[in-house]
């Protein structure tokens, strides 16, 4: 299926000295589903950490002539693995849907080569009535709803990557059952925060989700 997949694969945002020297990284930013890699080039440049390369992997996919979109968070993940093979240490960032599949990334990874993984705003439970009735969308909304995909966030806690879970105030992305359960876990590696916004001004205009991000991404760095 990935095979089917045309990306704009592996898109350089912010060129520092790690391509040349290693220096201490990368961070992969994974926006949101068939979103343009240049809308989070403002939340890249606001969460840059010094001397750690940044760049996005875009999630547009297309389908010519196939029964099944090729659109599923497993194959982009695989598309994620192949693109960063040989980038250790590898902090991943994924919005919305691109969330979903930074959590299957990481988990096919491992803590070997991940650093950190941050999920900004992204419902994991399966909620079936949020199904759309039909087209496009739907095939769409299935990915994101169909599957409860809970399993990855803990798996990757688990392995022992540190996760920051990002939910936003006043998104409706995210079920309040959902995001009263992640703010009332307490776990190993993970971290949970509610911060002001919906869910598109955590990532642009005022960019809510910025100074947690940033300060995770810090954090594993150090380390």
């Amino acid at each position: 299926m990935s095979d089917q997949l045309t990306h704009d694969s592996f898109w350089p945002v912010l060129p520092t000295s790690e391509r040349s020297s290693g220096g201490m990284g990368t961070v992969a930013y994974l926006p949101g589903f068939a979103d343009p890699v240049e809308s989070l080039n403002d939340f890249v440049a606001a969460t840059s950490v010094p001397s750690v390369a940044a760049s996005i992997i875009s999630l547009k996919g297309a389908n010519p002539g196939q029964d099944s979109p090729g659109w599923t968070a497993a194959d982009f993940a695989a598309d994620v693995q192949r693109t960063y093979h040989g980038r250790a240490p590898l902090d991943i960032v994924g919005y919305s849907y691109g969330a979903s599949v930074a959590a299957a990334a990481a988990v096919m990874l491992g803590p070997t080569v991940v650093r950190s993984l941050t999920l900004i705003d992204q419902a994991f439970f399966a909620d079936p009535e949020a199904i759309e009735p039909g087209g496009f969308w739907r095939e769409v909304s299935e990915m994101k709803w169909a599957y409860d995909q809970s399993h990855l966030v803990h798996a990757a806690s688990s392995l022992g990557i540190p996760v920051l879970l990002v939910l936003g105030a006043d998104s409706s992305v995210v079920s309040v059952p959902e995001r009263t359960y992640w703010l009332d876990r307490v776990a190993d590696n993970l971290e949970v925060v509610l911060v002001p916004g919906d869910h598109r001004a955590l990532v642009s205009g005022p960019m809510t989700a910025a100074a947690a991000v940033l300060e995770h991404l810090s954090g594993a760095v150090r380390c």
